[in-house]
Formats: C-alpha cells, structure tokens, sequence
C-alpha cells in the first residue's frame, strides 16, 4: 500500500484540507481501512483500487465510512500522468 497525504483547495504545504489517500493493489478488510483512517485522523482517508479502466474509491472517517468526499476525491483524480481516470463509488461513476 502507498499512503498520500495531501493538501486540498491550496496550492500551499500544510495549508487546505488535509487527506489521505490510500493506492492498494485489492482490498483490504473494511476493519483495517478503518483503523487505519482512524490512525490517521484526518477528517477523511480515501482508498483506491484500479479495476479495469477505472478507479474504485471509498471514503473512511476516523469513525465510520462514509458515501462521498468531496476533497478526497480531487486530490485522488488523476492516473499519475496528469489525464483525468474514471472512478466509481458507491454513489456511482464519475468522470
């Protein structure tokens, strides 16, 4: 697992909104993602994993999952060869 730590809506270091982002190559247990967000105790941890073409995301407080974030999700947009990836949530794709 690759863990990011960035720094949303800035183009500052330590400023913006804190999140991580966390690159696996599959799943982990969802109590693991869990203690792991709650570990890093930011408002919102994301986890990744391609699957196919796409990206699947999902989003961890430090005590609950949650459907959607919003900085997260920007900060985890791009494939690493600056072109924008899809991603699926359980909210639905996003493009």
């Amino acid at each position: 697992m690759k863990q990011y730590i960035v720094d949303a809506f800035t183009d500052k270091v330590f400023g913006g909104n804190q999140a991580a982002v966390c690159v696996l190559d599959e799943w982990i247990s969802d109590s693991l993602m869990q203690n792991i967000a709650k570990e890093n105790n930011f408002s919102e941890t994301a986890f990744t994993v391609k699957e196919g073409e796409k990206y699947h995301l999902r989003w961890f407080t430090p005590a609950a999952e949650i459907d959607f974030c919003g900085h997260a999700l920007q900060q985890n947009r791009s494939d690493g060869q600056n072109r924008r990836s899809a991603r699926r949530t359980s909210k639905g794709s996003l493009h």
